[in-house]
């Protein structure tokens, strides 16, 4: 039967169009209803109907659909067995009701749709497999379930297949895109230091586009209980930062320990910017004995700031605010405040090949105070510099630069009554070239090979600076030595062209250095070490670099390093496989080998890796130390892709120390994980 618009002879209260379909249609007068068979259809409003049959009951405004049942409302879609709707109020019922939401999919036993975005379910599933049969799924006796919002279901359990593996009295699943509230899935597990545990049982608070937060909570057999908070804000490209906060009253030693850590980043105009950072902790190992990674962060020093940068047009300025310190030896300095300028090169002079003078000058003015367990200490200090620089061409060839540098400082220390002075200056002119010879003749492919080399003279000249005290106590006196040096160096590199098709192609081969200079404030043995160095990479899959150091008076080699990489990858061929693909590998090898007077050092790193089947990649690393004949550190990862879930195993050593991990998570929903401390009973401890 063609589609036909009517309004049921008046029955409905409203003027709301019906629209339907179907092969057959019977009008019961004595029951007051109409029924659509045969593929019926009805669309009311927004909503779309289908059904292998339809009942719609004027009176009442409701509609029954049986058979094949489908309901679209929006982009939403619901099928089922059998479905009870409401048209007026827009609540339906259905049986064996399933549908695909954002993130998944979800069924249930009986489904009440309380509006177009919100069910309830009686004995649902939910996943985010699409197979016809998942691979997993969660199932709680009661589900609510809000499109572009949350899933939240009780009791809930996890099954692998038909296989329940986990369970929780209740819990929380997102079910739409993009950053919403909710908590967060905790580990559970046993450690040796802190016993068995709950960690990061945590609810995250999404605030708004710009902020978020998240408040955890750690509960510890030995330790006890430790609170977290993480909080993050940003706004492109003006603001960005987070702050973070631990805090734990340990059980076993009844000592507070904390640590507050957080960052801080504000543009205020192109030009303007402010800066700050807190780190603060209770003493020196809360981070080794409660930070998460298998490395831990072994730095005794904290630092805390806060500073504002501006560059005007000629220059820039900071000021800074810092508070330093040092956990191992019980030392705290401050900078109250530090501020600095610089101004940028000017160029005093211009239309001049010879007179090419640029100018630069700083200063700062640092006020710093010391605390210790002896007590405590500040001093005030003012230093300023200034330089001029005049870099020509000469001959046209040569680039000839001139330059000299004056340094001064002003310092006060509360313990004495005098102000300590400091001055001194130094100058240098250096000249460099570049020289190119080419080949006039071609081999194959190679077209030409060219030469370069970058020759280059420094002098610099610095007298002993002057140092002293003016006010209660005046006194001067030089300090250090005079500096008299030349510098000579060579870079060479040698490059070659060729022709590959129509196109001509550059590459370098290698490069050579080296460098010496000349002492004429020594009476003796005036000439250093002379340094030497080549570099190559003689296609993309090797490298070389070495370095050697050489007494020029008896040409002993003093020093030597030599460092070789590869890079291989490939096919493994397929006739290896049984599905006939070839697949990818590869091989990172690195040897070096250092050598001295006092020390000797020889070690090998690799890496290789290769994907056994389309699911699987596996990867191995290790270093050897030839010398000592022991294996340094070495790993294992292996990961495997299976369809909805994916699975992590690594395995380390380092020396005698022993670590592995092992996580299966849900692809779509990273938050819900198994961890190996989930299955710590089943999986022995090394």
């Amino acid at each position: 039967m063609n589609t036909v618009l009517f309004l049921f002879f008046g029955l409905l209260s409203s003027t709301e169009t019906i629209t339907y379909s179907c092969g057959k249609m019977v009008y019961d007068w004595i029951a007051k209803k109409v029924i659509l068979y045969d593929s019926a259809y009805i669309e009311y409003g927004d909503i779309k109907l289908f059904g292998d049959t339809i009942i719609f009951f004027p009176d009442e405004k409701v509609i029954e659909v049986l058979g094949n049942m489908k309901i679209v409302q929006k982009d939403q879609e619901l099928t089922g067995e059998r479905m009870i709707f409401n048209i007026d109020t827009k609540y339906g019922i259905v049986d064996g009701g399933k549908t695909a939401i954002t993130e998944g999919f979800f069924t249930g036993d009986t489904v009440w749709q309380i509006r177009s975005d919100l069910w309830f379910v009686s004995r649902g599933t939910f996943t985010t497999c699409g197979e016809e049969v998942p691979h997993y799924h969660f199932w709680g006796k009661a589900m609510i379930v809000e499109q572009e919002g949350m899933l939240i279901a009780e009791p809930v359990i996890l099954y692998i297949g038909n296989v329940p593996v986990f369970a929780l009295p209740w819990w929380f699943f997102p079910v739409k895109k993009g950053r919403y509230s909710g908590f967060l899935f905790p580990n559970v597990g046993n450690s040796s230091t802190e016993g068995r545990y709950v960690k990061n049982i945590a609810y995250f608070w999404a605030i708004n586009d710009y902020s978020d937060a998240t408040f955890s909570l750690d509960i510890m057999e030995k330790k006890g209980a430790r609170f977290n908070f993480l909080g993050i804000y940003l706004i492109k490209p003006y603001l960005s930062g987070n702050i973070g906060f631990g805090y734990i009253r340990e059980t076993d030693t009844g000592i507070e320990r904390w640590r507050i850590e957080g960052n801080h980043f504000h543009q205020l105009n192109p030009s303007t910017q402010i800066l700050a950072r807190v780190d603060w902790q209770s003493d020196k190992r809360y981070r080794i004995d409660y930070g998460t990674d298998v490395l831990v962060d072994l730095n005794k020093r904290t630092s805390s700031y806060i500073s504002l940068s501006k560059n005007f047009k000629i220059l820039s300025g900071q000021a800074l605010i810092l508070r330093s310190e040092d956990l191992l030896n019980d030392r705290i300095s401050y900078r109250l405040p530090d501020i600095s300028y610089t101004f940028f090169s000017k160029r005093i002079f211009t239309g001049s090949k010879i007179a090419n003078l640029y100018l630069t000058n700083s200063g700062r003015f640092l006020r710093t105070i010391e605390e210790d367990s002896i007590g405590s200490y500040e001093k005030d200090e003012l230093s300023a510099s200034a330089g001029l620089q005049n870099p020509v061409k000469v001959f046209r060839h040569f680039s000839l630069t001139p330059s000299i540098n004056a340094n001064g400082l002003i310092r006060k220390e509360d313990t004495i009554g005098s102000y300590y002075f400091r001055r001194s200056w130094t100058s240098s002119v250096s000249i460099s070239t570049f020289l190119y010879g080419l080949s006039d003749w071609s081999l194959g492919s190679i077209k030409r090979i060219r030469h370069v080399l970058n020759p280059a003279v420094s002098y610099i000249y610095s007298p002993p600076s002057m140092e002293g005290y003016f006010g209660d106590t005046s006194y001067q006196r030089t300090m250090g030595e005079t500096v008299s040096r030349m510098n000579l160096s060579l870079q060479q590199s040698f490059q070659i062209k060729w022709q590959s098709g129509e196109q001509q192609n550059k590459y370098e081969l290698f490069s050579l250095g080296s460098s010496i200079n000349y002492d004429f404030e020594k009476n003796e043995k005036n000439w250093s070490n002379l340094t030497l160095s080549l570099d190559s990479r003689f296609s993309q899959k090797i490298s070389i670099s070495c370095r050697w150091a050489y007494d020029p008076y008896t040409l002993e080699r003093l020093s030597s390093s030599y460092y070789l990489t590869s890079y291989l990858s490939g096919q493994i061929d397929r006739s290896f496989y049984l599905d006939g693909n070839s697949r990818q590998w590869n091989l990172t090898t690195a040897y070096s080998y250092s050598e001295s007077k006092l020390s000797k050092n020889q070690q090998i790193w690799f890496t290789a890796g290769f994907d056994p089947t389309d699911n699987w990649r596996i990867s191995y690393s290790a270093r050897w130390d030839i010398e000592e004949n022991s294996m340094v550190n070495q790993s294992i990862s292996i990961y495997r892709d299976l369809h909805c879930w994916e699975a992590f195993f690594t395995w380390q050593k380092f020396g005698e120390a022993w670590n592995y991990s092992f996580t299966v998570r849900i692809k779509a929903i990273h938050d819900v994980r198994v961890m190996r401390s989930m299955v710590s009973f089943l999986v022995p401890r090394i």
